[in-house]
């Protein structure tokens, strides 16, 4: 009996400590409100491909290609032209000067010299003449047009001798503040000309002149800095009349001008209005492209691996979107990473907008929009407004995978960076001459027009 007792209290007591006690309430902890989701906006991306300009593509309607002439590491073509004149009413610079027909001065700082024309016929000036006297030797900026009895009419000019700004000594032209000619040094080479007519910057002309000497090592010529040292060395001088008497033969009765090529592709052109001029000019064109060739300024570096992509074309529009949005989005759909570097600004709101925009152009704006800087492909290539070169076209590819290139200090392997891919209006130079420049992906085609004659004198292709 008192064995059921006591399991009959064990059951008690068992039940009581497991009924259910009465809880004591517990607070409600508060909900953390959750930032609303970023509305996602659509980056439409069309990949860019250049492709490197061939003889036949750039070779105009009506021409031909004629004679060609092994020399270097470049192959010079004839392009002819059946049916077109063999005479000329221009005269050269260089012709006029030495019948003493005009004189070209010094007129207003560096950028601007002034000429009279005393002929009876119109001159051409073709674009890269080299001028020497003067304050500082000159190169021609432009092609024009200078009509017969023009009085002091203004031409534009690029300083090739970036040390000297007096009157050359011993030189009667110069103590008039006048300018000269030499037969054998009537033009400078391709990268210089390059310089002045596909990014139209003195500081380009000076760094395309100082790497022409160095690469010549012709530099102990000159105090100055001049491009005329490249003719004052001997073994220079001998070397480049074998080489233009070696391929002089190619001009026939109906070349109009050249093409050079250089690794399969047209990294030079210069054509003219009548077999007449290019005769004319045919010396000095030709020593042009041999001094370039001989100075290595042809052989390109390797494309840096950003070049195409940069030169894709970028389409969206975004409102009030953080910085780090707009760049994952932009990443994705691109397909290159990028990074901001001051990750503190990755909050902060922009609105922008893009039709067809080159995605250097997209990055540049959103640096300037951010006040930020952001880095593309692991640290490669690092860019910061407002330097942005628009593309990376004539870039050597870093030699250590990380080492960051600075947009504004690049090494590059054959003269400045073009401009980037557009086309300009025509200019008006003077009331006879009109100049326009086309900026293509593989290159600047460049026209001088005749307006008074309505007829284009001299096209000029220049390779990237």
């Amino acid at each position: 009996m008192n064995r059921l007792v006591l399991i009959a209290a064990a059951a008690l007591a068992i039940a009581a400590c497991t009924a259910k006690q009465p809880t004591t309430p517990q607070p409600v902890a508060e909900s953390t409100p959750q930032p609303a989701p970023v509305a996602a906006f659509e980056v439409k991306v069309e990949r860019h491909s250049s492709k490197a300009a061939s003889v036949y593509d750039l070779l105009p309607a009506g021409h031909t290609i004629g004679t060609e002439a092994r020399v270097g590491d470049i192959r010079i073509l004839a392009v002819n032209q059946p049916g077109a004149p063999a005479e000329t009413e221009y005269l050269t610079l260089q012709e006029a000067m030495a019948a003493n027909l005009c004189t070209v001065s010094e007129r207003d700082g560096v950028s601007s010299l002034q000429i009279t024309n005393r002929a009876d016929k119109p001159l051409f000036l073709m674009v890269g003449d080299l001028l020497l006297g003067g304050k500082q030797d000159r190169i021609l900026a432009e092609s024009v047009v200078i009509e017969a009895g023009a009085k002091d009419a203004p031409i534009p000019a690029f300083c090739v001798e970036q040390g000297r700004w007096h009157t050359e000594a011993g030189n009667d032209a110069s103590a008039r503040e006048e300018f000269y000619m030499r037969a054998d040094s009537a033009q400078v080479d391709f990268a210089t000309k390059r310089a002045a007519i596909g990014t139209a910057s003195q500081g380009a002309v000076w760094q395309a002149v100082s790497s022409n000497n160095e690469n010549l090592g012709v530099g102990h010529h000159t105090r100055t800095g001049s491009f005329r040292a490249t003719f004052d060395d001997e073994k220079t001088k001998k070397q480049l009349q074998d080489r233009l008497d070696d391929v002089r033969a190619i001009t026939g009765a109906e070349t109009v001008g050249y093409m050079v090529e250089h690794n399969g592709k047209v990294v030079a052109m210069d054509l003219f209005d009548s077999s007449g001029l290019l005769r004319k000019l045919s010396d000095q064109l030709l020593r042009s492209y041999l001094v370039t060739d001989m100075a290595g300024a042809y052989t390109s570096g390797e494309l840096h691996p950003l070049a195409e992509r940069l030169q894709d074309r970028v389409t969206f529009t975004c409102s009030d979107m953080p910085l780090s949005v707009v760049v994952t989005t932009l990443a994705d759909a691109w397909t290159v990473p990028i990074k901001v570097e001051d990750s503190e600004l990755v909050a902060k709101s922009l609105q922008l907008a893009f039709e067809s925009a080159t995605t250097a152009d997209v990055l540049n704006a959103i640096c300037e929009a951010a006040e930020c800087r952001v880095t593309l492909e692991d640290d490669r290539v690092l860019i910061e407004a407002p330097e942005l070169v628009a593309h990376f076209m004539d870039n050597q590819t870093p030699d250590e995978p990380r080492q960051r290139v600075y947009t504004n200090t690049m090494s590059r392997s054959n003269g400045p960076a073009l401009e980037s891919p557009r086309n300009e209006a025509p200019v008006a130079q003077n009331a006879a001459t009109t100049t326009a420049r086309n900026y293509e992906a593989n290159g600047v085609d460049y026209t001088c027009m005749d307006t008074k004659r309505n007829s284009p004198v001299h096209r000029s292709f220049m390779g990237r």
